[in-house]
């Protein structure tokens, strides 16, 4: 009794955040990277396909549980693993690897690696483009749990080029074992303020020629999310460019997954297209 209390006293004093955040990088030569921390084991073994390094095999062990073991695909550099706590009240660490599939504008994955029930359980996070998390998530609103602060791509090439897009943010929670998405929580709307500002400043400036349709389509998605959608398309109506090279979404006419290159909508101004983008998600009737 006298030793588990000396366990649990050892485990509370750790500060409810306490965490690690390592790169790791296979190199030219790869072999099998470890990393460990606050109870918790992490291995990455090298998988090479016709001479290539084609994913890694994760094996993670948490307070010397049952060990799961994956294989998650990537290149040899981009990895991270972060290694602590989601709340206060967690008695073992959560275990985030991420990894990037390489190239110029793609892609990471995140997976969470938890206790439940007395064995490690695999949880998918999160993916999209970009390099992902830079660093072990933090208590964005102060209640005490992690915050996963990601970005949507929805937006990126649809109205503009690649630079003349924005990501969407997208705030999610672990709890258990379960994904919780709390962007629309009314604590987060100061991150959808500031995708309207920041659109809406993007939608004026002319210079930045049909590209500045990209802050347009910004600028209404998060005031459709704010409640805001009909004073938004009666700005971007006169704002948008509205030129004939005008960037619209792909959106088949018949719904299809693959469409046919005559299948397309063709879409007359910016306003219109937005609508249609909208509906498609559900944001617009």
């Amino acid at each position: 009794m006298r030793h588990m209390l000396l366990i649990l006293t050892l485990l509370f004093a750790l500060p409810a955040h306490a965490q690690i955040w390592q790169a790791v990088d296979f190199g030219e030569n790869p072999s099998t990277q470890s990393v460990s921390s606050f109870g918790a084991k992490v291995e990455l073994s090298p998988q090479i396909e016709d001479d290539h390094f084609s994913a890694a095999r994760v094996k993670v062990t948490i307070d010397g549980k049952s060990t799961v073991s994956q294989v998650v695909e990537g290149v040899q550099y981009g990895w991270k693993v972060g290694i602590g706590r989601m709340a206060p009240r967690d008695t073992s660490p959560t275990v985030i690897v991420q990894s990037f599939s390489g190239g110029a504008h793609c892609c990471f994955s995140v997976t969470a690696y938890r206790l439940a029930d007395g064995r490690v359980r695999a949880i998918e996070l999160y993916g999209g483009d970009g390099d992902g998390l830079p660093a072990w998530p933090t208590d964005l609103d102060g209640d005490g749990l992690v915050d996963f602060e990601f970005y949507d791509g929805a937006l990126l090439y649809a109205f503009s080029s690649y630079a003349g897009s924005f990501g969407i943010p997208v705030i999610l929670n672990i709890v258990g074992t379960a994904v919780t998405d709390n962007s629309d929580k009314p604590r987060f709307r100061n991150r959808m303020e500031k995708l309207s500002a920041d659109g809406r400043e993007a939608c004026l400036d002319k210079d930045l020629g049909r590209d500045r349709n990209g802050g347009c389509a910004a600028h209404v998605f998060a005031e459709a999310k704010l409640g805001r959608l009909q004073s938004a398309l009666r700005f971007t109506q006169t704002a948008a460019y509205n030129e004939s090279d005008a960037t619209y979404p792909l959106i088949c006419k018949a719904g299809a997954s693959r469409c046919p290159d005559d299948g397309y909508v063709k879409f007359r101004n910016f306003n219109e297209a937005m609508a249609r983008f909208l509906r498609e998600r559900g944001m617009f009737q």
